[in-house]
């Protein structure tokens, strides 16, 4: 049954309540409001409690995420994540009850405030398959520790007095690649529907942009007018080249075959059903083609003897 802002608050509440083991928290933004509300209703210490969320320098500095939710973590005995790309608000507590709405865990998302946001969610029991893809995201995100959230502060403090366009603002490499992890699953969403090739020919013409052009666009956060730099830089810190990559990078060899990508590809997609092969080696060729144009620097793709395309990291 759908809920309203009111029945699924008070259903959570209920749920968190009754907590026995562990209790795992997915929100895109987080405030010191919405994390009291969660402390009052979780009645032992011996509760497990990680939460994720998303931890962009914007989220930050607009106050739409409280900094200090991590000191008062801290003294819970709680777990921050963090996830630069998280938009999901689940909370899953001891594996039997999920609940899956549009509300973070903040003021207004929980309506703690007059004039809070109207919410939609629901409740329901997990199947194995479901607890696999909450574990997932936990496992590919950062936690944040005394050293890393020392670093983000010192840098936040260093920008405090410049709000002009902060909400632009994004992390400095050197914090940037702290927080982030090499995906070890994908969604077929994460992944490029269309070649480069088709892609920069669409930049190039007038008119309206193919849907999966547009849709590879989307993942890169960005528009028609990107220029070639900015599509080497968003592709970089693409969900699917840090999937390749990272599959580079455990080989010896530092390689890999075009099939034997496709497989690994096959076997670590999230999507149920899963795509039929076909379509896999499809978004595997788009995959090769993004590489090749945006990280020749990085990699080289050849055909050794007889056998299929090999791309290779190259340092």
């Amino acid at each position: 049954m759908l809920l309203g802002t009111e029945k699924y608050r008070n259903k959570l509440s209920e749920a968190l309540n009754k907590a026995e083991d562990s209790i795992t928290i997915l929100t895109a933004f987080l405030t010191t409001e919405g994390l009291s509300w969660i402390k009052e209703r979780v009645s032992s210490s011996n509760i497990k409690v990680k939460i994720v969320t998303r931890w962009r320098l914007s989220d930050l500095l607009t106050g739409a995420s409280s900094l200090t939710a991590y000191e008062e973590m801290k003294v819970y005995g709680w777990e921050l994540y963090a996830d630069q790309n998280l938009h999901a608000k689940a909370i899953c507590i001891d594996n039997s009850i999920i609940f899956l709405g549009s509300a973070n865990m903040t003021s207004y998302g929980l309506a703690l405030v007059p004039g809070g946001n109207s919410e939609l969610g629901v409740s329901f029991t997990p199947c194995p398959e479901d607890i696999i893809i909450i574990e997932t995201i936990l496992e590919e995100s950062v936690l944040i520790d005394n050293q890393l959230f020392a670093e983000i502060l010192e840098y936040c403090n260093s920008i405090e007095n410049d709000r002009i366009n902060f909400g632009n603002l994004k992390w400095p490499l050197r914090i940037f690649n702290k927080l982030i992890k090499t995906p070890r699953k994908l969604w077929v969403a994460d992944l490029f529907w269309s070649s480069f090739e088709q892609v920069n020919c669409s930049l190039s013409a007038n008119g309206d942009l193919d849907i999966n052009v547009l849709h590879d666009l989307n993942i890169l956060g960005l528009t028609k007018d990107a220029t070639l730099a900015e599509l080497t830089k968003a592709y970089s810190e693409s969900r699917a080249w840090r999937w390749l990559e990272g599959k580079l990078i455990a080989e010896e060899d530092k390689s890999m075959q075009f099939g034997r990508i496709s497989d690994e590809l096959h076997n670590n997609l999230l999507d149920e059903p899963a795509p039929y092969r076909k379509d896999v080696k499809m978004l595997v060729q788009n995959l090769f083609t993004w590489s090749v144009e945006l990280m020749a620097e990085r990699i080289a793709v050849d055909i050794p003897g007889k056998y299929s395309h090999r791309i290779r990291l190259l340092s």
